[in-house]
C-alpha cells in the first residue's frame, strides 16, 4: 500500500470513528436510536467516495466528518426522522472543530460555513412568522447580544451545550419571529430520554449591528484564537487525539 492510500484509510477511519463517538454519547442520552457504528459506516460508505484522495488527506478527521454528513444529509434518501439527529451530529463536530486549539485553514473555514449553512436549512424547517398575537404563553428567554448572525449561533449552541452538555440535546426545529418589535429564535429541541421543550433566544439588540462584514469575521476571530494557544504546526497527532479525548470525556460529564 502506497503512502497516499495509507494516509487515506487512516483519515477514512478517523473521520468514521469521529461520527462514531458523537453518535454513540447522543444515543447513551436517549437522542439517538440507531446503531452508531452502523450508522457511521452507512455515512462513510455513501459519501467518502464523492471525496479524492488528496482531498481526504488534506482535512482533519473532524473536517472530513463533517463534509461527510453534508453530503449525506443533502443526498441520501432516507427519512428525516433518521436524518436529523446525523444533522445534529454534524453541529456538535463543528464545535469541536473550532475548539480553540485547533488551527482553521481558510479552506477549513470555507467548509465550515457550508456546513454550517447546510445543517442550517435542513433543520430549519418551520417558515417565519410575523407579528405573531401579543397573547402568549410563560416562556424561557436567553439573551444574545453578538456582533454577527454566526456569532449568536454559535452563542445559541454555546448556551445549550453548556446547560445540556453537547451531545445531549438535539434541535427538532428552528423559527424566526419578529413580535412587538423584537426578534426571536425559537428552538423547540429534545433533551435526555426524548423530553421536548422550547427556548427563546432575543436577538433584537444583536440584529441592529449584523453586518456581511462581521459574518466572514467570526470564522477568523476562531482562527486568531486558536493561534494564541497553539501552531498547528508544533501540535503533533498524538497531542490532537489527546485534545480529542479529553473534550469527549468532558461532553460526557
Amino acid at each position: 500500500m502506497g503512502l497516499t492510500n495509507w494516509l487515506s484509510s487512516f483519515h477514512t477511519s478517523a473521520a468514521r470513528k469521529e461520527i462514531q463517538q458523537i453518535l454513540q454519547l447522543m444515543k447513551s442520552r436517549g437522542l439517538f436510536d440507531d446503531d452508531p457504528v452502523k450508522s457511521a459506516q452507512a455515512v462513510e460508505n455513501f459519501s467518502a467516495s464523492r471525496f479524492s484522495k488528496v482531498s481526504t488527506n488534506n482535512m482533519s478527521s473532524e473536517i472530513l466528518a463533517i463534509s461527510w454528513l453534508v453530503v449525506f444529509v443533502k443526498e441520501a434518501r432516507v427519512s428525516r426522522e433518521y436524518l436529523l439527529p446525523l444533522a445534529n451530529a454534524g453541529l456538535s463536530l463543528m464545535h469541536v472543530a473550532i475548539a480553540p486549539n485547533f488551527k482553521l485553514s481558510s479552506r477549513e473555514q470555507g467548509i465550515i460555513e457550508r456546513a454550517l449553512f447546510e445543517f442550517q436549512a435542513f433543520i430549519d424547517a418551520t417558515p417565519i412568522n410575523l407579528n405573531l398575537s401579543a397573547r402568549k404563553p410563560l416562556r424561557e428567554v436567553a439573551h444574545i447580544n453578538e456582533s454577527s448572525s454566526m456569532d449568536c449561533i454559535m452563542a445559541e449552541y454555546n448556551y445549550l451545550n453548556q446547560r445540556y452538555g453537547m451531545g445531549g440535546w438535539q434541535r427538532v426545529s428552528q423559527a424566526s419571529i419578529e413580535e412587538e418589535g423584537r426578534f426571536y429564535d425559537k428552538f423547540t429541541i429534545t433533551v435526555a430520554k426524548g423530553r421536548e421543550t422550547v427556548i427563546w433566544f432575543d436577538l433584537t439588540e444583536s440584529r441592529a449591528r449584523w453586518t456581511i462584514e462581521g459574518n466572514v469575521e467570526t470564522l477568523n476571530d476562531f482562527r486568531e484564537m486558536a493561534s494564541e494557544e497553539q501552531s498547528i504546526d508544533d501540535q503533533s497527532p498524538r497531542d490532537r487525539d489527546r485534545a480529542m479525548t479529553e473534550l469527549i470525556k468532558r461532553m460526557k460529564n
